[in-house]
C-alpha cells in the first residue's frame, strides 16, 4: 500500500509542485498574463513537439511502430470521414454578427461640445 502511494506521489508530486509554484508566482504578480500567453505558445509550439520527436527518435523502430495500432487509427479516421456530413459548397456559411452602434443621447439645451 505504501509502495503504491509513493509511486503515485512520485508521478504526480512534481506536477503538483509546479502548480503550487505557478500559483504563488501569479499571486505575487511576478508572472503576468502576457508572460503566461507567450510561455504557453512556446511550450505548445516548440517544446512539446521537440519532446515528442526526440522520444520517438530515441526509441527502436519496432516499439514505435505497431501495424495493428496503425490500422485501427486508419480505420477510425476513414469511418469518421464516412459518417461526417459534407458541405455542398466550398465556402463557409456567412455569420451575421451584430454591430455595436453608439447610442446617441439627445443634447441638453445650452450644452455645447468642443
Amino acid at each position: 500500500m505504501i509502495d503504491e502511494l509513493a509511486f503515485a506521489f512520485g508521478i504526480t508530486g512534481p506536477v503538483l509542485l509546479l502548480l503550487i509554484i505557478g500559483r504563488a508566482l501569479r499571486a505575487t504578480a511576478i508572472v503576468d498574463d502576457h508572460f503566461v500567453s507567450r510561455a504557453n505558445a512556446l511550450v505548445f509550439n516548440v517544446a512539446l513537439p521537440a519532446l515528442l520527436f526526440f522520444s520517438i527518435a530515441g526509441s527502436p523502430l519496432g516499439s514505435a511502430f505497431d501495424i495493428r495500432l496503425t490500422l485501427v487509427g486508419l480505420g477510425g479516421t476513414l469511418r469518421f470521414c464516412a459518417v461526417t456530413p459534407r458541405r455542398t459548397t466550398g465556402a463557409a456559411p456567412k455569420v451575421r454578427r451584430p454591430t455595436l452602434e453608439r447610442r446617441r443621447t439627445p443634447r441638453k439645451q445650452g450644452s455645447a461640445r468642443a
